[in-house]
């Protein structure tokens, strides 16, 4: 009975110690921070004793995925801005569709459900987003979409466990008010924000089953129109929640030329963003909508 207890209870030690670890790693896909995830044993933490005290080892392929989808929208905004690029299937633009889904789903990954708000990295993407802003509304009339991604972050940490509820804001894309002032409207991002949470809640598998729901209504026109370009972004859903497991499975992995992007990532998507911006309006004397 003692050896039992002690077994059960050396169980209940490293689920709460990988849940501590997963706690502490970053908040928001843009901001940068630790990322460690996983087993003890794949963060190098010894098999006995006490945990190592500090911060967690970072988990450098989720930094690779901020830093590849940060390259792939710094492209998608050249594309556009310099080469007035349209998405359609076959384009460039068609392929650096999956930034967008692999920002809203390591969002959703590391949302905390324990309702424990990180103003300091809310505060790092509002920042960043107003200082996009700046150039981006005046010339859309639309919020761009740091200020959709900050939205769907503050919902999400309020409801905490009931984040995977986000679902079904999915329903309601096609009548969405926020449409009119928001590049990435509301309903959206909502959704493929709650596949990164119960990918982190439920694993790969479940978030395949929803992720191919979200596909399949997609597809049928139950959810996007087929005219409505916003579509492609749900065909690379899958793509991106299997990328994200895989790095929550090989934290040592990553993508050569990216991982430094990754943790700075705010820091690097404003930049780009006015050298991109301020380079069309003096090359071309306008810069246009992506």
């Amino acid at each position: 009975m003692a050896k039992s207890n002690k077994r059960r209870n050396r169980r209940s030690s490293k689920a709460k110690s990988w849940v501590s670890t997963a706690n502490r790693s970053d908040g928001s896909p843009l901001a940068g921070g630790r990322s460690a995830v996983g087993s003890g044993k794949r963060a190098g933490r010894p098999k006995s004793g006490p945990p190592l005290s500090g911060p967690p080892p970072r988990n450098r392929f989720l930094d690779s995925l901020r830093g590849l989808a940060i390259v792939l929208m710094l492209i998608d905004h050249a594309a556009s801005y310099w080469f007035d690029q349209k998405i359609g299937l076959g384009g460039v633009r068609f392929f650096t569709r999956l930034s967008m889904p692999l920002f809203c789903v390591l969002l959703g990954y590391f949302l905390p459900p324990d309702r424990r708000f990180r103003w300091t990295r809310y505060a790092q993407i509002l920042a960043a987003g107003v200082a996009v802003n700046l150039l981006y509304w005046p010339r859309n009339g639309e919020l761009e979409i740091l200020v959709s991604l900050l939205t769907a972050a503050l919902v999400g940490t309020a409801l905490g466990r009931a984040a995977p509820l986000m679902l079904i804001t999915m329903l309601f894309y096609q009548s969405d008010p926020s449409a009119r002032w928001f590049d990435y409207q509301l309903t959206l991002v909502l959704a493929l924000v709650a596949q990164g949470v119960v990918l982190r809640r439920f694993g790969p598998i479940v978030a395949s089953v929803t992720g191919g729901v979200l596909l399949a209504m997609t597809v049928s026109g139950l959810w996007i129109w087929d005219t409505d370009t916003h579509r492609f972004l749900v065909w690379f859903l899958l793509p991106a929640t299997g990328l994200v497991a895989w790095g929550t499975r090989f934290p040592e992995r990553r993508i050569p030329g990216t991982e430094w992007l990754g943790r700075y990532p705010l820091t690097v998507y404003v930049v780009h963003f006015y050298v991109i911006a301020l380079t069309a309006m003096l090359v071309r004397g306008t810069w246009v909508q992506p």
